[in-house]
Formats: structure tokens, C-alpha cells, sequence
């Protein structure tokens, strides 16, 4: 049996006295179920009408009375990743924290709309907004979650659309800013400041700072990794450090933030021996026992204790200034541990590997600027162009640009 048509019909009504008159669209959903919209203009009821027949038959079609707000789908959002994280479905606390965090900012501009309402045009003059705010990375983070709300809501029959995938949805450009990192000097006073202990500092609190400096710098891992070591992940027979876990205060103990993370890092002699040597102060601890700890309670250091221990580090090397403001940030010493591989000219493949990165594009978006223009395109592109180019006088190859063209 064919469907019938949607139709539209005025409607007219006294209020206080007053004449109404509104303008009402009648269909039958897919499901056959009736329905009703309301418009202000018979225009607009006409153009209405057609939205409804059009979405009906592509089979994208929901009642404004069956979707949500923004703000619902947020929170039905939320609801379902702390699902998620009951049941460790790949979510973790601070994941969470972060997507809360983005759905407040959603909420402020579109909470009272229908997620039907919702249009591409939209949300890029939100996104506009946002980065007059907001560094680019949060802008993304921000667009992220709204994506990943409508994705829900779709699956969920709540939205017959998904606009941000259809749309396209366009974040603004803003030029990537490049991570600093300290120069060779820099690198070498660094060093040179972590000899002696500072006035009054526990010597466990040296040690910690020895060792993060020397796993960051020339190992190449990340605060949670770091703090996530336990004795069991050294092989002083090998030279291997074993990166199977992070630590951060919020998840406690996780796995690497990607497969790739999990990995055997061949460790310089320098740092076995800074290693070595907090072992021996710490007075030979059990496999189990954790490597960079609180003084003194040798529990677990959080990486937020770690980034303390690296400003008190930079001021004494002369890499922050009196109030304690740093020229460089703790990460930036893993992006020196790169730039330290490229200038021996190692590869990026052999780099994805050692820092832990899941494919070699992620390392080259990250690290492209560090590796050096040799010069060497410039020589390939000369030789071809010389190869390839009439030869003055030889009468065998055609001129293929007559110089003396306007």
C-alpha cells in the first residue's frame, strides 16, 4: 500500500481574545505512525513539508518529538562513557574528565536546541568563536566530542542524520605552534646541574630528578611512563628499560596511550648508571618496588610531583627565571631526545619505534620540522633538470622554452 503524502492544513484558534492562525503539516512516519509540525507561514509549511517527504523517503527521518536537546544528548552521552568506563572499554577517568569538560562548552551555545536543529553552518561559527578563546588543540578537542555525541545520537535513532559527517565541518586554521626545546648548551648545563644536590635537598629527591632527566632526555619517554616504572621493567644485563604501563593520578596504572607505546627501549649507559645508582641508594629494592618515588614516603611519584621536581630542575640550569617561569616545558625534553636521533641521522621509522608512536606519519606531523634540509632535493631536482634540458649546440633535442618569449 503506498504511503499517503504529508498534507498542509491552516489552523486558526482565539487566545485572550485574540485571532491565531498557524500552519500545520499532517504525514505518516516510515513506521506509519502519525505526526504534526507546526510553522508560523504556509511558506514555510510548504517548504517543511518537503524536508518531511524528502527525509521520509531516504529513510532519515525522526519527529522533533523523538530527538533530544543538545543538552540531553549530551548527557546521554556522558552516561554512556562512564558505561564504558565501568566496564574498562577503552575510557579512563581522565578521558572522561576531558569530554565533560567539552560538553559544558556545547551545552553554553546549543544546549536549548533540537539536535534536528542543528545545522554545519552552525556549529563552524561556534568553532570561530572557540578559537578566539582557545588554543587550537582545545578547539579540536571541543569539535571532537560534538562529533562523537552525534555519532551516539544517530546510533541511536535520535538524529535520522549525522550533519557533522555529511557537512563537513571545517575548523578554522591557525598556524601549529612548535614545541621548544633547549639548545646543545642548554642540554649540557642541564646536565651539569643535576651533579651536585641543591641546599637542603633530599638526596632521594636528586636521585628522582637524575634519573626523569636522563629517562625524558635520552630515552624519550613521556611523565606517565616514567612514573609508571617499576624496578621489574629494568634488565642492567640487557641495557633494556620495558615500558608495559603509565601512571597518572586520575587512572592510577593503565596501559601506554597506544599499542605502540608498549615497547623495549635499549637505554643508554649513562642512564643505566643513574638508574643503577638509585637502586643502590634506595638500598636494592624488589622487582616490585617503584622506581621514581616521594621522599619520603616512596610511594609512587604522580607525574604532576615530577613536573615540581623539573621546575626546581630548570631554575638551577639556568632554564627559568625567579618566579619560577621555565623556558622549557618537561615534555620538551623527549622532543630533543628526537632531535638529538635525527642530527645522527636516523630515520623515522626507526624513531615511530623508540618513542612509541602507533605509525610513522603521527612521528612526521609531530617532528617534521625538527629533521635538517640538507640540501639534498634541491641537488636531485638540479641533476634531473640538467639531465632532461636541451643541450646548447648539440642540435639533438627540440628547445623546449624559448627564453626570448614575452
Amino acid at each position: 500500500m503506498e504511503r499517503p503524502m504529508a498534507s498542509v492544513r491552516k489552523r486558526e484558534w482565539i487566545y485572550k481574545g485574540e485571532r491565531r492562525v498557524a500552519w500545520v503539516v499532517d504525514y505518516s512516519d516510515a513506521l506509519g505512525k502519525r505526526r504534526m509540525q507546526t510553522f508560523k507561514s504556509k511558506k514555510d509549511a510548504d517548504r517543511g513539508r518537503l524536508k518531511i517527504e524528502t527525509e521520509i523517503d531516504m529513510g532519515t527521518h525522526v519527529a522533533p518529538s523523538d530527538t533530544l536537546t543538545v543538552r540531553e544528548a549530551c548527557d546521554e552521552f556522558m552516561l554512556h562513557c562512564e558505561k564504558r568506563l565501568r566496564i574498562k572499554d577503552r575510557m579512563t577517568v581522565t578521558t572522561v574528565a576531558t569530554f565533560r569538560n567539552s560538553t559544558k562548552h556545547i551545552i553554553a551555545r546549543f544546549g536549548k536546541m533540537k539536535m534536528t536543529a542543528m545545522t554545519p553552518a552552525a556549529v563552524e561559527d561556534w568553532l570561530q568563536d572557540l578559537c578566539l578563546t582557545f588554543k587550537r588543540r582545545s578547539v579540536e578537542m571541543h569539535c571532537g566530542v560534538l562529533k562523537r555525541v552525534f555519532a551516539l545520537a544517530f546510533r541511536n535513532g535520535r538524529v535520522g542524520r549525522n550533519i557533522l559527517v555529511e557537512g563537513r565541518v571545517r575548523i578554522p586554521e591557525r598556524p601549529k605552534e612548535r614545541i621548544a626545546i633547549p639548545t646543545r648548551p642548554e642540554v649540557e648545563e642541564l646536565l651539569r646541574s643535576l651533579v651536585n644536590r641543591a641546599p637542603k635537598e633530599h638526596m632521594l629527591c636528586l636521585w628522582n630528578r637524575r634519573v626523569a632527566v636522563g629517562l625524558a632526555l635520552f630515552c624519550g619517554m613521556r611523565r606517565g611512563e616514567i612514573c609508571g616504572l617499576d624496578w621489574g621493567h629494568i634488565n642492567f644485563d640487557a641495557g633494556t628499560i620495558t615500558i608495559r604501563q603509565s601512571y597518572s593520578l586520575q587512572n592510577g596504572l593503565k596501559a601506554p596511550k597506544t599499542y605502540a607505546g608498549i615497547r623495549d627501549i635499549q637505554a643508554p649507559n649513562v642512564v643505566l648508571q643513574l638508574i643503577r645508582g638509585l637502586w643502590e641508594y634506595r638500598g636494592k629494592p624488589s622487582t616490585g618496588a617503584v622506581i621514581v618515588a616521594n621522599a619520603p614516603t616512596k610511594r609512587r611519584m604522580p607525574p604532576a610531583m615530577l613536573w615540581s621536581l623539573w621546575q626546581r630542575t630548570a631554575k638551577r640550569a639556568g632554564l627559568a627565571d625567579d618566579e619560577g617561569k621555565m623556558k622549557y616545558h618537561f615534555h620538551a625534553l623527549r622532543h630533543t631526545a628526537v632531535s638529538l636521533l635525527i642530527a645522527e641521522g636516523l630515520s623515522p621509522v626507526h624513531i615511530r619505534a623508540f618513542i612509541g608512536h602507533a605509525n610513522v606519519s603521527t612521528t612526521m606531523n609531530v617532528y617534521a620540522h625538527l629533521f635538517p634540509d640538507d640540501g639534498s632535493i634541491g641537488k636531485g631536482m638540479e641533476t634531473i633538470a640538467n639531465r632532461l634540458s636541451p643541450q646548447q649546440g648539440s642540435g639533438k633535442i627540440p628547445q623546449l622554452i624559448d627564453l626570448t618569449a614575452n
